[in-house]
C-alpha cells in the first residue's frame, strides 16, 4: 500500500535528484531510521524491503540491482516526477584529467595530469 503524507492535499516539493546509487534518502519511509530526506512521507513497503536488502548487502552489483528495483517501483508510484534533469560539464587543459563528481563538487586536489 502506497502512503503519502499530507494534510491539506497533494504535496509538491522541488528537491535536487540523485543518482542511482543514493535513492535510499529519498524513497525510504523515515520510519524505519533512513529516510531522512523523504520530506512528502512517501512509503511503500515493497520499496523499504528492497532497500533494506541493498543496505545488507555487500556485493556493489546486488546493492546496484536493488536500489534499481527500487527506484523502478517508486517511479511507478509516482514517488518523483523528475522536472528536470542537469548536465554538468567539466573542461581541462590536455595534461589534466579530472573524473566528475556526482555531487558535482569540484575538487583541486582530485585534478590530476593524465
Amino acid at each position: 500500500m502506497v502512503q503519502h503524507r499530507s494534510e491539506s492535499g497533494p504535496n509538491c516539493r522541488l528537491a535536487p535528484w540523485f543518482p542511482v546509487r543514493e535513492p535510499f534518502p529519498r524513497w525510504a519511509s523515515s520510519d524505519k531510521g533512513f529516510g531522512a530526506f523523504n520530506w512528502s512521507g512517501y512509503s511503500n513497503r515493497q520499496v523499504d524491503a528492497l532497500l533494506e536488502r541493498a543496505f545488507a548487502s555487500v556485493d556493489e552489483k546486488r546493492r546496484e540491482a536493488l536500489a534499481r528495483d527500487a527506484m523502478r517501483l517508486a517511479m511507478r508510484d509516482h514517488a518523483v516526477i523528475a522536472l528536470h534533469h542537469q548536465v554538468a560539464t567539466w573542461a581541462m587543459r590536455k595534461p589534466l584529467a579530472y573524473a566528475p563528481r556526482t555531487d558535482e563538487f569540484t575538487l583541486a586536489h582530485q585534478i590530476r595530469e593524465k
